[in-house]
């Protein structure tokens, strides 16, 4: 099984959160969906803006 997770500090009515954003293969080889590749539909679904600052330090 492989897994892929990232992990997103996000501000929602000025207040800080995390989200956690995972996919999971059941073979070795990686998901054909990236995290990222869900990043936004999360971020909508949330109500939530990326901490940009929170970039930086990538």
């Amino acid at each position: 099984m492989t897994t892929e997770r990232v992990f997103l500090l996000v501000q929602r009515q000025g207040k800080y959160r995390a989200i956690l954003i995972s996919v999971t293969n059941p073979g070795e080889s990686p998901a054909d969906l990236r995290p990222q590749d869900l990043i936004d539909a999360a971020l909508k679904q949330a109500g939530a803006t990326l901490d940009s600052t929170a970039l930086d330090g990538a």
